[in-house]
């Protein structure tokens, strides 16, 4: 893993040789060097789009990786594992979940995440015990 405030803007291997001069004479090193790609991380919705009714519930399905954290509104709500998918107890308008995945690299990556709308249940009038419908 890089350390913090390092990002490769590559992946691959390179060799990088270390030359030291001087006390014993020239002495020279080889190091490999392998950067890997940060996680594409993916996360997805049930019903594919960013909306729940009041009172459903929802699933969430990440990928990119081979451990999975989800947050809710930036709070930790399903502990680091290899379980892709994430059911919250409840949602509420405008909240947003996110996960971080970490990949058989050790790379780590977060996604944007994902802000949910609550569509409010549709108007049901007066429907009453006493109230006759007609089927057309």
């Amino acid at each position: 893993m890089a350390p913090p405030g390092r990002l490769a803007v590559w992946s691959g291997t390179t060799t990088i040789t270390a030359s030291a001069a001087g006390c014993n004479g020239p002495a020279t090193t080889d190091h490999v060097v392998t950067v890997t790609p940060i996680p594409t991380v993916t996360l997805t919705t049930s019903d594919g789009d960013n909306n729940f009714c009041v009172g459903s519930s929802e699933t969430f399905t990440a990928g990119g990786g081979i451990t999975y954290e989800f947050f809710l509104n930036g709070t930790s709500d399903q502990a680091a594992s290899g379980t892709t998918t994430y059911t919250p107890a409840a949602l509420a308008d405008g909240d947003v979940v996110t996960v971080t995945v970490t990949d058989a690299n050790g790379c780590v990556a977060t996604h944007a995440g994902l802000t949910m709308t609550e569509v409010p249940l549709p108007d049901t009038g007066d429907i009453n015990s006493s109230t006759s419908l007609t089927r057309r």
